[in-house]
This record gives C-alpha cells, structure tokens and sequence, in this order.
C-alpha cells in the first residue's frame, strides 16, 4: 500500500490519481467554463447572424417607412415612398419574387424597371393614371424610393451590398419652351393694347 501510494506521487506519472483530487477537478471546472464562455459567445454571434438574415421583403419596407417616420421625414416624402414601394411590393408578389430580401437580385431591380416603363396597365390597379404611359420622372421617382431603402437596409446591417448600385439612374426628361413666333409675339402684345404698353 506504501508503495503505492509513493509512485502515485511521485513528479512525472501518468496515472490518475485516486479519490477527491481538487485541483484536477478544479482545472477541469476552469476548461469547461471558458469552453462553456466560447461556445456561448458563438451562439450570441450565430443569433447575431441569423436575425440579420432572412428577412421577408414587406417586412423590410415597413421598417423603412417606420424608421422615415421616427426620424421626422416629411409627410410628402413618406407618402411618396410609400406609394412607389407598394407597387415595388406588388410586383415582387405577381412575379414570383424570392421572399427574402437578401435575394433581390441587380437583375430583378431591372425588370421592375423595365415593367414600369413598358408596362400598359401596370400593378392590375383601376387607378386612370396606372393605364398611361409613364415617364420618365416619375420612373426616378421609384429609383430614388428603392436607393433610399436599400441604403437604409445596408446602414441598418440588414444587407451586405446593395442590388440597386449597378443600376444608373433613370434621366428625367427635360422640358423645352418653345420660344413665340414673331406672328404669335405680335398677337400678345395686340392683347394688351398699345396704351398699356405706353404707359
């Protein structure tokens, strides 16, 4: 039994040592926990991950329009955002779209576009102004609504890039004043009188 006891202390041995040993069992403890803390730490980064993940598209508008609101935007300006991300919506639906946002592609932002421009009844709407054709303008108007939620989803960590940076902006058309004919000249000022131009 002595001698037993003598080798099972002795410095160098490889044996476990018998009975209610503490500081074995108070390394194990230290182990576990800082095994315990690490693998905490990646759940909270994985929850992290996978709540920046998968969010459906109509949830992401309406946390812009929500954040538009707190931040004290005007009331013309949400209205309008609001307007053109319903159709945004409305199509991403009629089109069989990916319900996650982070799958909106370059290419699908383009057939939006294009459906805007080319489309004779857009959004299946009874609206007058949805069976004339669009112009330009009012296709920056959609741009500018969908660059401003995109950034928003970038800013808020919601995405990694954004879809819409390829796409260049859509140009407004620019109004031309046709300038009077002398003939159309002459019949204005013949309107006013000659007395009121004396005066």
């Amino acid at each position: 039994m002595k001698k037993t006891e003598i080798s099972r202390k002795e410095p160098g041995t490889h044996k476990p040592l018998v009975g209610g040993s503490n500081p074995p069992a108070a390394t194990n403890t230290l182990r576990n926990t800082s095994t315990d803390q690490g693998t905490t730490k990646n759940l909270q980064a994985s929850s992290h991950k996978c709540s920046d993940q998968g969010i459906r598209l109509k949830q992401a508008v309406e946390s812009f329009l929500l954040s538009c609101k707190v931040e004290g935007k005007s009331y013309g300006t949400i209205e309008c955002y609001t307007d053109k991300l319903k159709g945004f919506l409305w199509y991403s639906r009629n089109y069989n779209w990916p319900d996650d946002i982070g799958e909106i592609t370059t290419n699908h932002l383009r057939e939006f576009l294009v459906y805007l421009r080319e489309s004779k009844h857009r959004f299946n709407s009874t609206c007058l102004r949805t069976f004339q054709p669009i112009n330009n303008t009012t296709i920056q108007k959609y741009y500018r609504a969908l660059s401003v939620l995109f950034k928003w989803l970038i800013n808020e960590e919601l995405l990694d890039y954004n879809p819409l940076a390829k796409i260049k902006v859509p140009k407004a058309e620019k109004k031309v004043i046709m300038a009077l004919s002398q003939d159309e000249l002459s019949q204005l000022l013949n309107t006013f009188g000659t007395s009121s131009l004396s005066e």
